[in-house]
């Protein structure tokens, strides 16, 4: 484990920092969740950006990453991860995929986009 400045990072969108980091390591496997602009300049709604632009927006962890002045996590796993009760996580996936595929879209109000909603 190591500690580098990002100050070169600074400003930069997460595509560009995580391409950037990649890069800087010399290993496209590496994996980063990091912050963007807006969360650098602490807009409370934003959030920390996974490798496949998902986003961690509820927790406050980009907050505590922002205000901390952590851009970036970056990691390389070289082993397996281990379930523990895989028959238990087998059914928890199962059930969230069905009510997933099973969820009707609504309005949302007041803005009229589409959401999901429980049937």
């Amino acid at each position: 484990m190591e500690i580098r400045s990002a100050e070169h990072l600074w400003g930069k969108d997460t595509f560009e920092t995580r391409t950037l980091i990649q890069q800087e390591l010399g290993d496209p496997e590496i994996k980063v969740v990091c912050i963007g602009p807006a969360r650098e300049r602490l807009v409370r709604f934003a959030s920390i950006i996974t490798e496949v632009a998902a986003s961690a927006t509820r927790t406050g962890t980009g907050a505590v990453m922002g205000s901390k002045n952590l851009k970036a996590i970056a990691v390389r796993g070289s082993g397996q991860v281990g379930v523990a009760k895989p028959q238990e996580l087998l059914q928890y996936s199962v059930a969230v995929n069905w009510k997933s595929a099973n969820t009707r879209p609504v309005k949302s109000f007041p803005t009229g986009e589409w959401c999901a909603s429980s049937p």
